[in-house]
């Protein structure tokens, strides 16, 4: 019994080491050769010719070193994802092809990469590290490595001091981290280079992160080339409670700035002094309640500025001042019930503005459309509306924006082309929100009888403005036609006064009258 599990043993132990060295080697053309290996290859047996191509299914590889490495490796695409990879061993590509274009790593285990495994490749793509166990790199570890993107998102890395010392690159996606502050000299000694496939967006991806302060030029600029600066900052979802003044003091090169999803409740005067080509500033759910007076003054070519799901309860004619080329503007979502026209007259290239939800019930649309005569996308949801008020709201945005913009769905209470009204104006917005008032009108009767006085009141108002239209219209033809008889009559009276006074010899000169010469006499003279 004892020896005839012996037997079973090791034909199992064999077995198992069989299919464990399992690759198959296939040429699908003249200078592609493919390697496939399966079930949990731990290492990859020696090749007859160069591979250009990997497969490697359910592989198990947990040390990748110069003992388990493949062999005769000249493919640009080197792939190892979902492999059980912890370690990268030194040494351990140096002899690839120098015309590599990737390494796609992620999905392992890999904790250790060790140092400058990545140099001498010069037109590297990518280098993928996405989704691995990554806690901390030494320092150095790509000093010396050239890549248009250097992908580590969804680590565990806490600590990035002097990680990217050395590095030349377009991108470093950070984002789904650990990290909790980024020193000031994080970057110093990183250079941004455009890439070949993703110019004019070298770039930083610090989203999702645990980063809760900022250090006084921390993104500067490490060189004097400002085309070698980062283009795109993104600190979205971090646990920011403020922008300190100078916080991105050398960071002129600077083109998007997103601070989405923090807890920012304090900005400065001087909290984006540094960022004189800003174009798009995103600030969306943090936790602002007013803005410093001139805060944007120094932004003069920001294009667009969100605002939207933050906690402010006022603005002034000041807030916006001197953001002459602003286009987009969203402040959606605040509580603004003291919104005011005048508040955007600074924004005089306004071409989108989204005022929804800030709990107003009024609006003057008509000073709102005479100013900002750019403005082509004007959404206005999810507000205090009288029915009524928003019917001439909307007949206004009808002759000039063709009607409503992105409109809300709100089709079980009293709307207006799904816009929430109510049917009578309520005695207190004070404290209400917009699901208050949406509980308040779901009381109100969704009639047919409502919707025909809309319906008249609509076509009315469409009735009178063609009217209008066209009464003018003819008004100004019959003044053009009246202008053109009196011309033609005195015209005429002055040629017949002139010839009779020739006639008459009261004038000596000859004058031409504009009549034919075989004209002998004017019977009009007596």
């Amino acid at each position: 019994m004892f020896k005839a599990s012996s037997v079973v043993f090791v034909l199992y132990a064999y077995l198992s080491v069989v299919i464990t060295q399992y690759c198959n080697q296939t040429t699908t053309g003249y200078y592609s050769t493919v390697l496939t290996c399966t079930n949990g290859t731990r290492y990859f047996p020696p090749v007859t010719e160069s591979i250009t191509h990997l497969k490697c299914l359910d592989c198990n590889i947990s040390v990748l070193n110069r003992e388990t490495i493949i062999t005769k490796f000249e493919g640009e695409y080197f792939n190892l994802s979902d492999s059980h990879i912890q370690v990268i061993g030194e040494d351990v590509f140096m002899n690839f092809s120098s015309n590599m274009r990737a390494f796609i790593l992620e999905n392992n285990e890999i904790s250790d990469i060790a140092p400058k495994v990545f140099n001498g490749f010069s037109i590297l793509g990518q280098i993928n590290l996405h989704n691995n166990n990554i806690s901390q790199l030494p320092p150095g570890v790509f000093n010396g490595t050239y890549t248009v993107r250097l992908i580590l998102s969804n680590n565990r890395i806490r600590n990035i001091d002097h990680m990217f010392e050395g590095l030349t690159v377009t991108a470093v996606n950070l984002s789904r981290n650990e990290i909790e502050e980024v020193h000031e000299d994080s970057f110093l000694r990183t250079s941004f280079r455009k890439g070949r496939e993703f110019s004019d967006t070298q770039f930083i991806d610090l989203s999702n992160n645990l980063i809760s302060k900022l250090n006084a030029g921390t993104f500067r600029c490490s060189n004097s080339d400002i085309e070698g600066c980062i283009t795109i900052l993104n600190l979205k979802g971090n646990l920011l409670t403020r922008i300190e003044d100078g916080t991105f003091l050398g960071s002129e090169n600077l083109r998007i700035l997103d601070l989405s999803d923090n807890m920012i409740a304090h900005l400065s005067s001087d909290s984006f002094r540094g960022l004189p080509n800003l174009n798009e500033l995103l600030l969306r759910n943090n936790r602002l309640q007013k803005t410093a007076t001139g805060i944007f003054g120094r932004l003069q070519y920001l294009d667009d500025l969100d605002l939207s799901q933050n906690w402010l309860s006022s603005l002034s004619v000041s807030t916006f001042t001197g953001l002459y080329t602003l286009e987009t503007l969203n402040i959606s979502h605040n509580a603004l019930a003291d919104f005011n026209s005048f508040h955007l007259y600074p924004l005089g290239q306004l071409r989108t503005l989204d005022i929804s939800n800030i709990t107003v019930s009024d609006l003057d649309i008509t000073s709102m459309l005479k100013h900002h005569v750019g403005l082509k996308v004007f959404i206005i949801n999810d507000n205090f509306w009288e029915c009524k008020r928003l019917m001439q709201i909307y007949g206004e945005m009808s002759a000039k924006l063709a009607g409503f913009h992105r409109p809300s769905h709100h089709f079980d209470v009293p709307n207006l082309h799904g816009i929430a009204c109510s049917h009578n104006k309520l005695d207190s917005y004070k404290d209400l929100s917009f699901n208050d008032f949406l509980s308040v009108i779901s009381k109100e009767a969704l009639n047919d009888e409502w919707f025909s006085s809309v319906s008249i009141e609509e076509n009315t108002n469409r009735t009178d403005f063609l009217s209008n239209k066209y009464v003018s219209g003819i008004y100004g033809m019959m003044i053009f036609v009246v202008a053109v008889i009196a011309l033609v009559m005195v015209f005429f009276i002055v040629k017949c006064v002139l010839k009779c006074l020739y006639e008459n010899k009261i004038l000596e000169n000859r004058i031409n009258l504009w009549y034919a010469r075989e004209e002998e006499s004017v019977t009009v003279c007596s």
